[in-house]
């Protein structure tokens, strides 16, 4: 017989004795049965992987709900355990096997491989006798002949099942846990879903094994808000194992609409303080079980509310759905992104899952990049209330800022930076003229609308006219610097910012793409876009 565990409170007992020195003994006297966070790092800290064999001594503990329920998260916690989830279990009491009945799901143990119980008098034989299960008696044998449900009703089911799946995988089921965060329906979400050789892979720890340590995770730092009415049953533990170097804020109440929560949360969403926004779909619990109609949830109507403060704001949301309408529902109300949360109801492989989690990760580093867009929306909307700009430099800042929010490869970016350059065109030909230069009959001279004023290259130390070819960054620079007084914006960095629009342009011109020089067809990005923002907010701003 190999390596023995007995769980109890006297270690003195004469049958503990008698066992031998393979025995090892460990007190589980501040243990509660419900309280399956501390059950399960306590299991995992004093149960190693060569363990054989463990028993319970149920007359020490008294408890027999604790009796079983050290016996049921020995079998689920396989993740952690490994071999030792495999071993023979015997439970020691002196009442009798009908004093464990009618504590399901723990009393549904009684019927499955490697589980004993037996007297103090026939404990030496049964310990001996009872021996460690297969990988298909696992599956078969015993998970297959039990059954936990979640606590709570059906709109628990994907929070407790999708939560305990995620957490699971982000973390590969590590001793780190944290109180409250574990459930007995999460970790048998787990464990059902094993398949006979992924259970001989976690045993084994072969390299197909369910240990999930492939990093999904974001390590930069950033502030999230989760909205969930379900968020404690284990999705804040979820995305803080998804986020470690981030801030989350939860809220965990019910709420009908935007305007439903506090007025201190609204104010801060307001304000712009949280990076990325998680949000669940379904926010009244059961009271929305039956509500199929994406645009009467409450998830939606609180998105909605969200986006109307503020189109930048980055909104994740969390939903059980799979139904294509529904996504495209959400999506097209503003949302950046969405999590299918997985349910009992609908069985998925892990590799499901771990692409699942994956899938939510790109989000999040996709609504990372784009939390710059917050501050482009308040800017924009500033700069549109300035009644001297034109109708068409007011619709080319929303073309372009939709255009940007939906961009997700480089093309997308660059016809969103494109379109925003174009407001530059607008203002030149909204402020500028050409004529005929009465001594130059074939020159088209530069001069301002409003006073006819001589149209002037800024850069040039004797200021010599602007013609009708000169360069865009020339004639908006004159724009900017003579007529306006303007002074934050360099000259050298608006050529940089309109070469970029130019160099992508003449990437896509076939005739024109062999000429370009190789070292400058770098793609517009993201950041460009934000400086050109930003440059194109300083040259509007002196427009008054």
């Amino acid at each position: 017989m190999g390596k023995i565990v007995i769980l109890g409170n006297e270690p003195d007992a004469y049958w503990v004795k008698q066992i031998g020195t393979e025995c090892q003994f460990s007190k589980v006297v501040d243990l509660c049965a419900y309280d399956i966070s501390a059950i399960s790092k306590y299991l995992t800290d004093n149960i190693s992987e060569d363990t054989e064999s463990i028993v319970i001594d149920s007359d020490s503990i008294t408890s027999t709900e604790l009796c079983l329920t050290l016996a049921l998260c020995t079998r689920l916690l396989i993740s952690d355990l490994k071999r030792a989830s495999l071993s023979g279990i015997t439970i020691v009491s002196s009442l009798g096997i009908d004093s464990l009945l009618g504590y399901n799901p723990y009393s549904m143990l009684l019927g499955t491989a490697g589980f004993n119980v037996t007297s103090v008098e026939d404990s030496l034989y049964s310990i001996n006798s009872n021996r460690a299960i297969s990988y298909s008696e696992y599956v078969y044998e015993v998970i297959g002949r039990i059954k936990v449900l979640p606590g709570s009703g059906r709109h628990s089911i994907a929070n407790e099942w999708g939560a305990g799946v995620l957490y699971s995988i982000v973390s590969g089921h590590k001793k780190e846990w944290k109180t409250g965060k574990v459930t007995l329906y999460a970790l048998y979400s787990y464990a059902a879903a094993l398949q006979v050789s992924e259970v001989e892979s976690i045993v084994l720890g072969g390299p197909n094994a369910q240990t999930f340590n492939d990093k999904i995770a974001l390590n930069a730092s950033c502030k999230c808000l989760l909205i969930d009415d379900e968020a404690r049953k284990g999705w804040d533990s979820a995305l803080e194992a998804m986020l470690p170097k981030s801030q989350i804020d939860v809220y965990d109440k019910e709420a009908s609409d935007y305007e439903a929560l506090p007025e201190c949360l609204r104010k801060n969403i307001e304000k712009g303080e949280y990076d990325i926004i998680f949000l669940d779909l379904r926010m009244v619990g059961i009271k929305e079980d039956a509500q199929n109609n994406p645009s009467k949830l409450s998830g939606m109507k609180i998105l909605k509310g969200i986006k109307k403060i503020n189109k930048g704001i980055q909104v994740i949301m969390l939903t059980a759905t799979n139904k294509s309408w529904n996504v495209k529902a959400l999506l097209d109300a503003g949302a950046n992104g969405y999590y299918m949360k997985e349910s009992p109801e609908y069985r998925f492989s892990n590799s499901f899952s771990r692409e699942n989690a994956h899938a939510l990760l790109d989000t999040i580093r996709q609504c990372y990049d784009n939390r710059f867009l917050q501050d482009i929306y308040v800017d924009k909307e500033t700069i549109k209330m300035n009644s001297q700009l034109s109708e068409d430099i007011c619709k080319q800042l929303d073309i372009s800022f939709n255009l940007i929010c939906k961009a997700t490869n480089e093309d997308d970016i660059a016809f969103a930076y494109i379109a925003l350059e174009q407001i530059f065109e607008i203002c030149s030909k909204s402020f500028i003229s050409y004529r005929i230069d009465k001594n130059e009959s074939h020159e088209k001279i530069a001069f301002f609308n409003k006073d006819r004023r001589v149209c002037l290259d800024c850069t040039q130390r004797n200021k010599v006219p602007l013609t009708f070819g000169s360069p865009l960054y020339l004639r908006v620079m004159a724009i900017y610097c003579q007529l306006f007084n303007g002074t934050s914006i360099r000259v050298d960095h608006l050529k940089e910012l309109i070469r970029l629009r130019n160099d992508y342009m003449h990437m896509n011109n076939k005739n024109e793409r062999t000429t370009l020089d190789s070292s400058r067809k770098s793609g517009i990005t993201k950041a460009n876009y934000q400086d050109l923002f930003n440059t194109m907010f300083d040259f509007l701003n002196v427009i008054e």
